[in-house]
């Protein structure tokens, strides 16, 4: 993994496959697999996804998820650059997690790995996995999975570590990057 903190909501541009900047249209939907509720909500003043879970035991898990305009053919390995910024008082408690995962077109799911060592409080930080394809080693890869046909990407967010406060998350890009040897500013 590649991490980069920043101050800003500023992304330096790379070539994408898709993007979600929060700028226009607001796709995403919760999927059958969360076990707790929570709302998230397109920021228009911040251009963010704000994510509010309403937390109640360790182990709860809110996944949400975005359809590909069109299937995106992954067989060469793509990266996945996230966004984000978690409140402090979560980050501090070791309280949760963020698994972002890809779907082919039947839904079956790619599970990329855990992300908790990332995260700095209160700031924007910019994570990068790379070389997400066939080689990957994932956390869970659904039997079948069709790397020709890349059609939706999410974000499973987990209370492990104890049950975090109930607070904003917010999400500032989400995108799948073009195979490039190195991703960085």
């Amino acid at each position: 993994l590649q991490v980069e903190t920043t101050e800003t909501t500023e992304t330096p541009e790379v070539p994408s496959l898709f993007k979600d900047d929060f700028s226009g249209d607001f796709n995403w939907y919760k999927k059958d697999a969360s076990t707790v509720t929570g709302t998230f909500v397109k920021n228009d003043t911040e251009e963010t996804m704000d994510i509010d879970i309403d937390w109640s035991a360790e182990g709860e898990s809110f996944d949400i998820s975005v359809a590909l305009p069109e299937a995106v053919n992954i067989s060469a390995g793509v990266s996945m650059q996230l966004k984000v910024k978690i409140p402090k008082s979560i980050v501090d408690a070791g309280s949760l997690i963020i698994q972002p995962f890809i779907e082919d077109e039947n839904y079956t799911p790619g599970y990329t790995q855990w992300l908790r060592e990332e995260f700095v409080g209160d700031e924007w930080v910019t994570i990068t996995i790379k070389d997400i394809g066939p080689q990957f080693t994932y956390g869970y890869l659904g039997d079948g999975f069709d790397f020709t046909k890349l059609k939706g990407i999410g974000l499973q967010i987990q209370a492990q570590g104890g049950v975090p406060a109930i607070s904003t998350i917010q999400v500032a890009e989400i995108s799948i990057i073009a195979p490039i040897d190195v991703v960085e500013k």
